[in-house]
């Protein structure tokens, strides 16, 4: 018979004591595991965040793509102060 394989994998985080303290509470009065609530925080905190390294990727690739307008320093400045 083959084993199923997991999808999932381990990653080990250090928290403060505090913190683990919150998360065991929150897993015992949800009768979950602290495994599901971080799993589902660090889901939620990607799906916010992504957007930064996505627009960060996208300038990037503007600027190397040598059609990107480029402006003086004295340009910014007078447009914008």
């Amino acid at each position: 018979m083959l084993e199923k394989q997991r999808k999932d994998k381990v990653v080990n985080v250090r928290v403060s004591a505090e913190t683990k303290n919150q998360l065991d509470e929150l897993a015992r009065i949800t009768k979950r595991s602290r495994a599901f609530h971080l799993d589902e925080a660090i889901a939620a905190y990607l799906q916010k965040n992504s957007w930064q390294i996505q627009a960060i990727q996208e300038a990037v690739d503007e600027a190397d793509s040598g059609t990107a307008k480029w402006i003086s320093q004295e340009e910014i400045e007078g447009k914008y102060l």
